[in-house]
């Protein structure tokens, strides 16, 4: 490895890191979204009941699993209503959903809501953490044109 790649990788390195905690400052991590939700829902009394309304069992064949039920899960469809208007959404569960479950949700904005017991981390927050992974490699390509 040249001295130049060492540079590159240095440069690209903290460009990276860079990125990484300007997105976390910007978007903040998934935890303080589910804590603004749930704190400011129990401030202003913004809690409603949903209901079940539907549920649809799902078991993907999948030629190279060990095992068909590692991949089954349920999808269930929840329905609730705050100030008249009644909201519809469907989550994804690994074992059968409840019948009812609370909502929390923000009091200028029903649309922005929290599930009892629903976690964000996952695949969306993922997905985001690769962007400075790209930009990284990105970065080392041109780098590496230029000195």
């Amino acid at each position: 490895m040249q001295p130049t790649d060492l540079i590159c990788l240095l440069l690209s390195t903290i460009i990276a890191v860079v990125v990484f905690v300007a997105m976390f400052s910007i978007f903040g991590s998934p935890q303080k979204r589910e804590d603004k939700i749930k704190n400011a829902a129990i401030r202003s009394g913004c809690i409603v009941t949903a209901n079940r309304v539907a549920m649809d069992f799902r078991m993907p064949i999948r030629e190279h699993s060990n095992s068909v039920y590692q991949h089954s899960h349920y999808v269930a469809t929840y329905e609730y209503v705050i100030n008249n208007k009644t909201y519809r959404t469907k989550h994804t569960f690994r074992s059968v959903p409840p019948k009812e479950t609370r909502v929390y949700y923000m009091p200028n904005n029903p649309r922005e809501r929290l599930f009892e017991g629903e976690v964000s981390v996952g695949i969306k927050w993922g997905a985001w953490a690769m962007i400075p992974l790209i930009i990284a490699a990105i970065a080392f390509w041109i780098l590496k044109g230029i000195l």
